[in-house]
């Protein structure tokens, strides 16, 4: 059985949605991301933050935090701490 949250999604692909050819994947990239981005925050939330570059850091090492499995780790921590003080 599919969740009624999932029915809104599908629906939203609307007659145009050939799974089997992935012809909504070719014809309209952007409503599939929305789509696809609507059932992950939906199963797996999560939120987009960008963080702009500290002034003095290296840029390799700094873009290489967006793949750090510890720094992520660290940031949901302190997502934690800071919703704790709302």
């Amino acid at each position: 059985m599919v969740p009624k949250s999932w029915t809104v999604l599908i629906s939203d692909f609307g007659n145009s949605a050939n799974f089997g050819d992935n012809v909504l994947s070719k014809q309209e990239p952007d409503k599939y991301d929305k789509v696809r981005s609507k059932i992950e925050k939906t199963i797996n939330p999560y939120i987009k933050v960008k963080i702009p570059m500290p002034d003095g850091v290296d840029k390799d090492a700094f873009l290489n935090l967006e793949c750090d499995k510890d720094f992520i780790e660290c940031l949901k921590t302190q997502a934690k701490v800071w919703l704790r003080k709302l």
